[in-house]
């Protein structure tokens, strides 16, 4: 799982990446925030539930109201927990 990786996001930035698309959306390297802080650069939080092992689980998958639980609630959390380690979107 090198591509949810703080370290090749780094590595990637330092040879000519100018974004960061994780798909973890920081779950799976906390420090993945540390790069984004250090490069300034875009970064795309996208949705995670679980890992790529137990994201198919009917646990994960069970979604009341996909725009709700997702996008408002879980996104937004993520988020705010970046602006709280200073990263602005």
């Amino acid at each position: 799982y090198l591509y949810q990786k703080a370290s090749v996001a780094e590595r990637s930035l330092e040879i000519g990446a100018d974004i960061i698309n994780d798909v973890s959306e920081g779950s799976f390297d906390n420090k993945m925030q540390n790069v984004i802080k250090k490069y300034n650069c875009p970064y795309i939080l996208m949705h995670s539930r679980g890992t790529p092992q137990t994201m198919l689980n009917k646990k994960y998958l069970n979604y009341e109201d996909n725009f709700t639980e997702v996008l408002l609630k879980e996104i937004n959390e993520k988020v705010e927990i970046f602006r709280q380690q200073g990263i602005s979107e």
